[in-house]
């Protein structure tokens, strides 16, 4: 029955090695937590607050982790996300005389930011790396007190790397970052000539909770006259490898076993199956453990996270989708596959 089963799967499915690709995820800035202030100079003065110097962000930050040794192990800033500075900033340079008008005014407007850093390492949740700051957008408003108003595109603004430290650490499912940060963006106004930097400081804060696995497909009636449904227990994390897999619905005493893809994909009665083809090329086949469903009618299967098929190896952050191909008799000898499920994968 291996051989059989194994022939059939072969022939049907078009199957490639080829390395994980890691996913860079999306943290949560907690805008409450992630409190900054801006300081500015200029070639004609300082730049005070107008009325306030405080800000917020809001939005997301990309990160990219790998695991190891430890739940988390490396990561990097990759610039992905947009980090939303609330409220606007504003300030004014003060005139040398009191009694007069401020010198200038300077606005700050729709000022989006995103973090790169190179990888860095995280030894027991704490890390140090470089990181440099972009604007993503934002327009720069030069209001002086003499002549035109002036506005400039600060989209694609870089700083220059800082050194910085921070926390990266896990509780469950969810990853936690909290790092001082600091940058300072230039800028020189081209009518007036008036250059200047804003410095920006603050504690960015953020977190990622990886999301439960979720079914998606559909799956075909069989034999037994209900459908094969896939589900998840145990752990989704990489460093508990306890992600047990349990399908039920299935005809009693057949024989099965399980696929995982990247990708997820959609391909009606595949091959000649019964079934529909849930996943993506390139699939990846546990065809080393062919499982019979017995007569409860569900076979359970725990992948060994340390030693998948085809060298494969899960990232923290990377979805996965699986799913199982079993023996179906409708009413001849044919197969059937469960509907799909998509796992997320946390360090």
């Amino acid at each position: 029955m291996r051989s059989n089963l194994s022939t059939l799967i072969g022939t049907a499915l078009f199957l490639q090695v080829g390395a994980a690709a890691q996913d860079t995820v999306l943290f949560t800035i907690d805008q409450g937590a992630s409190t900054w202030s801006w300081s500015g100079t200029t070639s004609i003065g300082p730049i005070e607050g107008n009325p306030s110097q405080d800000f917020a962000l809001q939005g997301d930050f990309g990160i990219l982790m790998t695991s190891g040794a430890q739940p988390i192990q490396t990561a990097q800033a990759t610039g992905d996300g947009a980090a939303a500075v609330v409220p606007d900033l504003s300030g004014r340079i003060p005139n040398p005389i009191p009694i007069l008008p401020p010198l200038a005014i300077v606005d700050v407007t729709n000022l989006s930011l995103a973090f790169s850093t190179p990888p860095f390492n995280v030894v027991a949740g704490s890390f140090t790396t470089d990181i440099t700051v972009t604007a993503l957008s934002g327009t720069l408003t030069v209001t002086p007190l003499a002549g035109a108003v002036t506005m400039t595109d600060l989209a694609g603004t870089m700083g220059d790397p800082v050194a910085i430290a921070g926390q990266l650490t896990q509780a469950s499912t969810n990853i936690h970052l909290n790092s001082p940060q600091m940058a300072s963006l230039t800028f020189t106004d081209p009518t007036t000539g008036i250059s200047g930097t804003f410095n920006l400081m603050g504690t960015l804060v953020g977190d990622f909770d990886c999301p439960p696995p979720t079914n998606y497909c559909t799956a075909n009636m069989n034999s037994a006259g209900m459908t094969g449904s896939i589900s998840a227990s145990g752990s989704t994390r990489i460093q508990d490898n306890n992600l047990n897999l349990n399908t039920t619905g299935l005809p009693t005493n057949k024989f099965g076993y399980y696929l995982m893809s990247r990708t997820q994909g959609f391909i009606p009665l595949f091959g000649g199956s019964e079934g529909n083809l849930c996943l993506g090329a390139p699939q990846i086949r546990f065809n080393g453990f062919i499982q019979n469903s017995g007569m409860t009618g569900e076979i359970d299967f725990t992948p060994d996270m340390t030693n998948l098929p085809q060298m494969q190896v899960f990232m923290p952050g990377e979805e996965w989708n699986f799913q199982l191909w079993y023996r179906d008799n409708n009413p001849g000898v044919t197969s059937n596959t469960s509907d799909g499920l998509a796992v997320v994968f946390c360090p």
